[in-house]
């Protein structure tokens, strides 16, 4: 699963460590990174909100979307902590 295409998310990895170029809350929404824009001081409201719609889900279902997300997120942390043995080995 894709989240942006893999120019964009070269870009966003390699930059996040400078100021000078950032991702904004509009572009990160924009390219699905986030799911909501909500304003100051609204967010645990929108979170109980988004909970509640949650808790009307079948509980099986939830459980199971749940897990599979963390399979997927774990391989992420597997590709992060290779990544960063790369860069260790490169660096000067």
């Amino acid at each position: 699963m894709n989240l942006v295409g893999r120019c964009k998310a070269l870009e966003i990895a390699l930059n996040t460590g400078t100021r000078e170029v950032f991702l904004s809350e509009e572009e990160a929404y924009r390219l699905n990174l986030i799911n909501k824009l909500v304003e100051p001081g609204k967010v645990l409201d929108e979170a109980i909100e988004m909970a509640k719609q949650i808790l009307q889900s079948p509980a099986l279902a939830v459980k199971q979307l749940i897990a599979v997300s963390n399979a997927f997120f774990n391989q992420i942390e597997a590709f992060d902590t290779e990544i960063n043995t790369i860069i260790k080995t490169i660096e000067l």
